[in-house]
């Protein structure tokens, strides 16, 4: 998951009830430690806290820390941002499918959209 899934999973939006769904189906989820950095950085900007939001992502998912692996792989992604390829090469080095509603990552396979109204 990205940073803008669990931004608006606790937010509680509609799409954040997408993320629910996702989190109550039981399949693995995996988070980049670089959406940590993000969502802080977001909810201190916004003058929110932030320490209850780290512990659920790391009680929900598992972290994954940005490993020579994965760096290397962002570096072929050319489509997004650097920290959008950071996160998106860890979906993929993890085979799996990045949960977002970033319009960044439109039009990228093993992405999946989060229903916004």
């Amino acid at each position: 998951m990205d940073s803008f899934a669990w931004i608006e999973y606790f937010n509680g939006s509609a799409a954040g009830q997408h993320v629910q769904q996702w989190l109550l189906s039981k399949k693995p989820v995996a988070t980049p430690a670089t959406c940590l950095t993000e969502i802080k950085r977001k909810r201190i900007r916004e003058g929110r806290p932030w320490q209850k939001e780290m512990k659920a992502i790391s009680l929900l998912s598992q972290v994954i820390p940005l490993t020579e692996a994965i760096a290397l792989r962002a570096g072929d992604v050319s489509e997004v941002h650097f920290a959008d390829a950071l996160v998106y090469a860890t979906a993929l080095h993890l085979g799996g499918t990045l949960l977002t509603g970033d319009g960044h990552f439109k039009g990228l396979p093993h992405v999946e959209f989060l229903q916004i109204d």
